[in-house]
């Protein structure tokens, strides 16, 4: 079935969306609730390490599973936006500290990075 309704299409496209998302909030002055949060901070290691072994692994799955070698990498990615995802909602509601639009875009480059490593 090859229809705009797929799920790959859908899976495609809100990476596509989530991705531009990210970059926008990231790139522009409410990148987060905390004035000590800078892009190039500690924490953004650990950010870029974790999303890059999530988008690598998630991506080989992918084609271990029979994914195409042009999803497994959409795959990978969207898990490890997921996931970072998943880690500030937990900031904001059980840390109660903040969502920071800088930690999700050193998420989306590692796990564009894994996912891209991976599929070479």
């Amino acid at each position: 079935m090859n229809s705009i309704f797929s799920i790959h299409n859908l899976i495609r496209n809100v990476a596509i969306i989530g991705t531009n998302v990210v970059l926008v909030f990231a790139i522009s002055g409410c990148s987060s609730y905390s004035y000590n949060d800078h892009l190039f901070g500690p924490d953004k290691v650990y950010h870029f390490t974790a999303a890059g072994v999530i988008g690598a692994c998630t991506t080989a799955a992918a084609v271990s599973n029979g994914a195409s070698d042009s999803d497994a990498p959409v795959i990978g990615i969207s898990v490890a936006i997921g996931v970072g995802a998943g880690k500030e909602f937990y900031d904001l509601t059980v840390k109660e500290t903040y969502w920071s639009w800088k930690d999700m875009l050193w998420n989306l480059i590692g796990g564009t990075a894994g996912s891209y490593i991976v599929s070479q």
